[in-house]
């Protein structure tokens, strides 16, 4: 190869690639214009989906400005040149949707969608189940459609979801799906909204990713019997992360037994839910939890998140009865989380509860360890409620160690109920006076009775395990942070220097061969040769 090619080889590594075209859309503009200046703007959204676009182009609306109608997007960027949809000037441009679906993208990838609002007409628009942002793959194909990502968008007004995700009849899916920055509220049956997997293949998503949301005030849809209200899930997700997101308020006109939660995930392999807050979580009848790992989860994490004040539990662990050919809910880990006076209406769960239902809700191997669990007695709506509750005979080797179960007076720190089996070790349980652990039709008011009559908080013969106050910094006191990026101030959850639970913690490490490389404040573990019990090791 003579030196003249490689010069040209080396200098067309390093030239950009050829930018789009860029188009601006105004309320002022008018749609003959050719639509790429500022001022010569086209003027409705129709314009818009009457125009072929390619990869690299930008359509700009502007921004402070209202556009009706639904914008429909069937061309795909590349990854070198995605296609965007975004806002210039002054502030959010937004789509009026009325009862159609906002913005609308069919079977296409390397798509931006940044910086908009997107109304509708509320969730009472007629009955009519519309979507804010939604994306559809249902062509018969087996590509994979890859990038999409929506950032800095609000939604509201949406029957059925402010962003939907659905794939339907096709043999490829969706790869490389992000939601940030997005305010999701007020719409009826969730703030986001996803499901459908290949031909074959139980998933349809790979690599999903939320980070730095607000799903809050989606309240439900009056009247559907159906499960309505969430903040947001994944479904049928291989590799994703729920991450910094806040949801609150939600699901509070839900009335199916199986509701609403804040953020979770089912049918999903390989979930991370960490760093959110989730509270005040609403439902007429069951859950309105805070988060959820459910039915068909595997090999998923909940850890270091902060949940309050929720109508069901804060974390749920649960396999329903599922006679399909889906896997169920086994090998997923709970660790260093914080919850505070979940499970306002009691209905015998947990603040956190792992459960089964049904002869076919097999859920196996499940680990619940390093969490700090306050549980009150005050303003119950139903006072069956424990710190934690284990129930149901399907539910096999549950592993809970390290854990804080700090309950008020008459509040059990532990239910097992069923004939499933779980492991305690290495846990706090302590009320002030009246304290109780209840397995099958048994009370007891002491560890020490507990461990006479069921052996639990027992490790090769020996006692392990306390029955005496952690100590918590202010009990109850946690409050709302607000700003997941501050939940390290969550300092009533906090051991103060003369804390029992410091250095008590088995080493779950050498022992189990699990563990983690930080508590719930960011501190490494271990601090010492020891392990402390509950979320916060303390330096």
């Amino acid at each position: 190869m003579n030196k003249l090619l490689i010069l040209i080889l080396l200098f067309s590594a390093f030239v950009p690639h050829a930018q789009g075209a860029h188009y601006f859309v105004s309320a002022t503009g008018n749609d003959g214009n050719n639509g790429t200046s500022t001022s010569t703007p086209w003027k409705t959204i129709t314009k818009v989906n009457n125009t072929n676009f390619a990869a690299g182009d930008i359509i700009s609306f502007q921004g402070g400005q209202s556009f009706s109608g639904n914008l429909v997007l069937t061309e795909s960027g590349t990854a070198a040149a995605p296609i965007t949809i975004n806002s210039y000037g002054t502030g959010k441009a937004e789509i009026l949707a009325g009862t159609g679906v906002g913005i609308y993208l069919h079977n296409n990838k390397n798509i931006r969608v940044t910086a908009f609002k997107v109304t509708g007409s509320g969730v009472s628009n007629g009955g009519i189940f519309n979507d804010g942002v939604q994306l559809l793959y249902d062509k018969i194909s087996t590509a994979v459609l890859t990038s999409i990502y929506i950032d800095q968008v609000e939604v509201n007004g949406f029957r059925q979801a402010g962003i939907a995700f659905y794939t339907s009849g096709t043999n490829g899916g969706y790869d490389d799906l992000r939601v940030t920055n997005c305010q999701v509220h007020d719409n009826g049956l969730a703030g986001m909204w996803m499901g459908g997997g290949r031909l074959g293949s139980l998933y349809g998503f790979t690599n999903v990713y939320a980070g730095y949301d607000s799903f809050y005030d989606n309240a439900g849809v009056s009247g559907y019997t159906g499960q309505s209200g969430n903040g947001m899930f994944f479904k049928q997700v291989d590799g994703g992360t729920i991450e910094h997101c806040l949801a609150f308020n939600n699901g509070a006109l839900n009335v199916r037994f199986n509701g609403p939660v804040g953020l979770w995930a089912i049918y999903s392999n390989n979930i991370v839910i960490q760093y959110n807050e989730s509270y005040s979580n609403h439902s007429q009848a069951g859950d309105g939890d805070g988060l959820d790992l459910d039915g068909g989860v595997t090999n998923s994490f909940v850890q270091y998140n902060y949940t309050h004040g929720n109508d069901g539990p804060g974390i749920l662990i649960y396999q329903f009865n599922d006679t399909s050919d889906a896997p169920r809910n086994g090998n997923n880990t709970i660790r260093y989380n914080v919850s505070e006076r979940d499970n306002r209406k009691g209905g015998n769960r947990g603040s956190i509860w792992v459960g089964s239902s049904g002869s076919s809700s097999m859920q196996s191997n499940n680990r619940i360890y390093g969490n700090s669990i306050y549980t009150d007695n005050l303003n119950l709506i139903d006072i069956n409620t424990a710190c934690l509750r284990v129930s149901g005979a399907q539910v096999t080797n549950a592993q809970i160690y390290n854990n804080i179960f700090r309950a008020d007076d008459g509040i059990p720190c532990v239910v097992k109920a069923g004939s499933g089996t779980a492991s305690f070790k290495g846990n706090d349980y302590y009320s002030p006076s009246d304290f109780k652990i209840t397995e099958g039709v048994t009370t007891y008011t002491s560890l020490s009775a507990w461990r006479v009559a069921r052996g639990r908080e027992t490790h090769n013969g020996n006692p392990v395990g306390l029955q005496v106050a952690p100590k918590f910094k202010n009990a109850g006191g946690g409050g709302t942070i607000g700003d997941t990026d501050q939940l390290g101030t969550l300092t009533a959850y906090k051991l103060p220097a003369h804390s029992r639970m410091i250095d008590a913690g088995l080493n779950l490490s050498a022992l189990f061969s699990v563990g983690a490389d930080q508590d719930f404040y960011g501190n490494t573990i271990p601090q010492s040769a020891s392990w402390d019990i509950g979320a916060h090791e303390i330096p």
